[in-house]
């Protein structure tokens, strides 16, 4: 979304809302990763990173803009028609729910996702502007299998 918002033919797709609390998550990152996205965060770097992203995938980067308008569209659609909580797996650094739970109070939303993902994540969403009560965090590892009880 990030590399979506500096492209002049997609930012459109991408509000600046959505990408202040991704930014802050991916300066929280830690080691090289962390250091990395700080130093290339600049307009130059992202668009180089935009156009080697489109080479490994051509149209991937307007593919996740696209899809990420509709799902925000959806879930309006379904809070506008009475649903009273939205659940976000493997949310990752996405902006959705830290954004519209502050809109609509009135909704439980949920974030579940890895652990160490998580952390990142609520370091970066502090320094945004801490979340309110009505968005909670399940520290969730999908990926492991447990056998049923």
């Amino acid at each position: 979304m990030v590399l979506a918002a500096h492209d002049p033919s997609l930012a459109w797709l991408v509000p600046p809302e959505v990408v202040a609390p991704i930014r802050a998550c991916l300066r929280e990152m830690p080691g090289l990763l962390g250091l990395g996205y700080r130093r290339m965060e600049g307009p130059f770097w992202l668009r180089r990173l935009r156009r080697q992203a489109e080479r490994s995938l051509p149209g991937g980067v307007l593919h996740m803009a696209t899809r990420k308008a509709w799902i925000e569209r959806e879930v309006r659609r379904a809070i506008a028609g009475g649903a009273t909580q939205v659940v976000v797996i493997g949310a990752g650094f996405d902006s959705l729910a830290y954004r519209l739970h502050r809109e609509r109070g009135d909704v439980a939303w949920w974030e579940v996702d890895r652990p160490a993902t998580q952390r990142v994540k609520l370091a970066g969403l502090d320094r945004a502007g801490a979340p309110s009560p009505t968005l909670g965090f399940v520290a969730a590892d999908l990926g492991r299998s447990r056998s049923p009880t």
